[in-house]
């Protein structure tokens, strides 16, 4: 690449313009008056992949923390974060995108986004950086896409081509990428290295090739000098990263025994692959056991003409825990029931039944046999390598050698749990890709029961992953999401482990109730309750009574609170029959804790009979004290404080001013400690209600406008979208009370729009689910 082309691709950036430029070297001087943000291509965009990092890297710049996780995450499709207000996570991308547009903005030096090695990006990669580029409002910043050499055929240099003016490609590059070199020629320890630099991939860092060849760094660095001494085309990124061209790598391996390739690659999934994660919740992580599942007992039997009957035996009662009819317990002077309207049996035309909590069917599934359903006869995949490692842990790079080593079986579950984890971190890109990886493991398995259930579970997980998508992005629908679960369903059998059934039925639930149809939520309720009872038999209340949180919810999504306040009296009295067996079961605790919180906001979204309000919120409040304690014995700060704001909304609704005003500013003290800017959004849009509900309309405007700028700050665009929705609000009101015409309203509203759209510039814009205070009955009546 000519020097006056590079000087002609910086002062474009300079001028704020983008370039794609062919032939760009890796070896790239910087000049000092530009910050670049590096974003290599060439490895895989996973999870805590190099997207992942450079976000990393942006964020502390930005005086921010670790973005390893959101704040709030839809797991296993529970439907509480409906109840609660909550939001799953953004995409990876776009609080990508938007850090970097803070960064620019608060940076004094032109901030510049390389995209390096484009020419050697994977499916996952082209789509992720073509849905970056191909809207000219995402990134804010000027941005380069660097590729080595002038791809031949290039699906994205077609697309880019497509999407962006001539003007923006610079440079010619060399259509071939190097000319054939002699790799035996080098010496045996420079050649050692660079083969298995080459099993790491045609982009290797150098430091693990040290850990997989047990040499110290410098010995592989002055082993890599000696290679390009020597000739070989051999390219430095920098950072301790190197590209080999792939013709070189197929060469390499080719050179070597099949047997030291395996072996390589199974000692890379060990150094890539994380460490089991030290807690997981009961139903966010299916338990393997690679055993024959035959060994199961059913807790159904099927005679000889192919009818289903309950087995004989059954499992220890719960009928001295769990009431059959969902009533207040005793220590509560009345339950929501007395306070809540109920909806009309005929226009909901649903049969009003739970699962028989006092008297399972069928013997329990023992631990055992729940997790015997993978059906691998050989041995599990064991970690060849036990050392220390300060790697950056990849475990979809991972799963990549164990499929290159033939360990198909054991690929397909690392698979499976990147996508779990990508699920939980808003990368819904690479999640989705996981899940293809995955299903193509599948035909490498032989036919059986087993790999049907795989199949299924990687269904499961791959609409899950749609549905959150829905939320940020229009890549994908929610009735996709419902396609791909309708397919997970028709090839589940109807003996199939019950945990897996669990998550089938939650992300159903959760799916119909975003898509709001009435007859789909009718059909959820159907299927929780009919996987209730299946969980119950399967000895695992604490998965029944998460279904039966979920019920609520679409019972609250119907405009039924009451039958909805039903179904958490049964889940609650189930956690509390669980920890009645055993004080110390944090899992319930915690499970416990939210149901009363989910309790305590029922009358936000209820219909109370006239002149019973302060009734239904004063038992509200009952509820808050019996979370907030919970949560503070759990050390569980976040929850604690967004108890403290429910509160504040409860007193409200008794008319208690002073107590709700005390109320929101500790919450929202806790959340600006906590850096629950989400969470802290919402209060102050609780509290800018209160300023309205006292005639200080000004305050009310002016919180929301400190509230936005502090979401801009901290890179929150979803609290910038409570803010957005609690201005709407207040505009509608302050029409109805014609009190935009008082002075300073006006002017204070057209402030408060301009604060608003600046920040979703840069932040880009959420959109939130209707507000399930807004049922699918009352929206038609």
């Amino acid at each position: 690449m000519s020097e006056s082309l590079v000087v002609n691709m910086w002062e474009r950036a300079r001028q704020g313009e983008s370039s794609v430029v062919m032939g760009l070297s890796p070896s790239l001087n910087v000049p000092e008056d530009i910050v670049l943000v590096r974003v290599n291509c060439a490895f895989p965009w996973t999870v805590d992949g190099p997207l992942h990092q450079a976000y990393r890297l942006v964020q502390v710049a930005l005086g921010g923390g670790d973005v390893s996780r959101g704040e709030t995450s839809l797991k296993d499709g529970e439907l509480r974060h409906q109840l609660l207000g909550e939001m799953p996570l953004q995409l990876l991308e776009q609080g990508f995108a938007a850090a970097c547009n803070r960064l620019a903005e608060a940076n004094e030096r032109t901030t510049v986004l390389l995209f390096e090695a484009a020419d050697h990006a994977d499916s996952t990669v082209k789509e992720t950086l073509l849905h970056l580029l191909k809207d000219k409002d995402t990134l804010k910043i000027p941005w380069i896409v660097g590729f080595h050499h002038h791809p031949e055929n290039s699906e994205l240099l077609d697309a880019l081509r497509e999407t962006l003016s001539e003007d923006v490609f610079l440079g010619q590059g060399e259509s071939k990428e190097v000319v054939a070199f002699d790799w035996k020629q080098l010496p045996p320890s420079a050649l050692r290295i660079l083969r298995a630099g080459s099993v790491v991939g045609h982009v290797f860092e150098s430091h693990l090739v040290a850990q997989l060849l047990t040499l110290t760094h410098q010995e592989v660095l002055e082993g890599l000098q000696l290679a390009a001494d020597c000739g070989a085309p051999l390219g430095d990124y920098g950072n301790n990263r190197f590209f080999l061209p792939p013709s070189g790598v197929r060469e390499l391996q080719s050179q070597m025994l099949p047997s030291l390739l395996s072996y390589w690659h199974e000692n890379l999934a060990s150094l890539l692959a994380l460490p089991p994660e030290p807690e997981v919740q009961a139903s966010s992580r299916i338990t393997w056991r690679e055993e024959p599942y035959d060994q199961a007992e059913p807790s159904e039997r099927m005679d000889e003409e192919g009818a289903r009957h309950p087995n004989t035996e059954t499992m220890e009662s719960w009928e001295e825990d769990v009431p059959k009819e969902a009533q207040a317990p005793d220590r509560d002077s009345m339950s929501f029931g007395e306070l809540f309207v109920p909806e009309s049996q005929d226009d909901l035309s649903i049969k009003e039944e739970g699962p028989d909590l006092g008297e399972p069917e069928g013997q329990p599934e023992s631990s055992e046999a729940q997790g015997r359903w993978l059906g691998q006869e050989e041995a599990p995949w064991q970690s060849p390598l036990v050392q220390e490692s300060s790697l950056q842990k990849d475990r979809l790079r991972a799963a990549s050698h164990l499929q290159s080593a033939g360990r198909f079986q054991d690929a397909l579950l690392m698979f499976l749990e990147v996508a779990q984890e990508a699920s939980a971190t808003g990368q819904t890109r690479q999640g989705i890709f996981a899940t293809q990886q995955a299903i193509a493991m599948l035909g490498k398995l032989p036919r059986s029961r087993q790999r049907t259930l795989l199949e299924a579970h990687i269904l499961i997980e791959m609409a899950r992953l749609k549905w959150h998508g829905t939320v940020s992005d229009n890549t994908f629908t929610l009735q996709d999401a419902l396609q791909t679960l309708e397919t997970a369903k028709s090839i589940l059998p109807d003996d199939a482990p019950s945990e897996l059934l669990g998550q089938w039925a939650a992300t159903y639930a959760g799916i119909s109730h975003d898509l709001g149809d009435l007859s789909l939520v009718k059909q959820a309720l159907a299927e929780l309750t009919q996987v209730s009872r299946v969980l119950l038999a399967a000895d695992k209340p604490v998965e029944a009574a998460r279904l039966l949180n979920d019920q609520a919810a679409l019972y609250i999504r119907l405009g039924d609170s009451l039958r909805a306040s039903r179904q958490l009296y049964q889940s609650r009295e189930l956690f509390e029959g669980i920890l009645r067996r055993d004080k110390r079961e944090p899992i319930a605790s915690e499970e416990l804790a939210h149901t009363e919180h989910l309790l305590a906001r029922l009358p936000l979204h209820a219909r109370i009979y006239p002149d019973r309000e302060k009734e239904a919120y004063t038992l509200a409040l009952g509820h808050t004290e019996r979370a907030d304690k919970l949560f503070g014995e759990l050390g569980m700060a976040r929850e604690q404080a967004r108890v403290w704001a429910t509160q504040g909304k409860l007193e409200m609704g008794r008319g208690e001013l002073d107590a709700a005003e005390d109320a929101f500013l500790q919450a929202m003290q806790m959340q600006q400690e906590l850096g629950d800017w989400t969470g802290l959004a919402r209060t102050s849009a609780a509290l800018s209600d209160l300023f309205v509900a006292r005639g200080q309309v000004i305050e009310a405007l002016a919180l929301l406008g400190e509230s936005t700028v502090l979401n801009l700050e901290k890179g929150a665009p979803i609290g910038v979208a409570f803010n957005r929705r609690a201005m709407e609000e207040l505009r509608i009101v302050l029409q109805k009370q014609d009190a935009h015409l008082l002075p300073g309203v006006h002017e204070q509203l057209e402030q408060l729009e301009t604060v608003l759209e600046h920040a979703e510039s840069i932040l880009g814009r959420v959109k939130l689910p209707k507000d399930s205070r807004d049922g699918l009955l009352h929206a038609t009546s």
